[in-house]
């Protein structure tokens, strides 16, 4: 099993399956074997950042949405989307140039 694989909808076929037998969950328990994680990494969590990830690749939320399964856009911004620090500095050298 690949990365990959824990970001695609489980129960989406357009998506792609996960394609591993039994919980779900026993995939993160295996990346926290194999990576040595303190914390317990769930696959929510590899979801969660590959969703945030995309955004802020540019990829335009309705591709997102797809590729995740959501059938509303609102519903990605509402739990994904998020502003990181990183973000919320590249803001103001941006707006500094309106003023120049």
């Amino acid at each position: 099993m690949t990365l990959m694989t824990l970001f695609m909808t489980i129960n989406s076929p357009e998506n792609g399956k996960l394609n591993r037998k039994g919980n779900p969950k026993r995939a993160g328990i295996d990346i926290d074997n194999k990576l040595s994680f303190n914390k317990h990494i769930t696959t929510h969590i590899f979801r969660h950042t590959h969703i945030s990830f995309l955004a802020k690749q540019g990829i335009p939320l309705e591709a997102i949405q797809d590729r995740v399964g959501h059938s509303r856009g609102s519903r990605v911004t509402e739990i994904y989307l998020h502003i990181t620090k990183k973000t919320k500095d590249q803001i103001i050298p941006i707006l500094d140039t309106l003023t120049q």
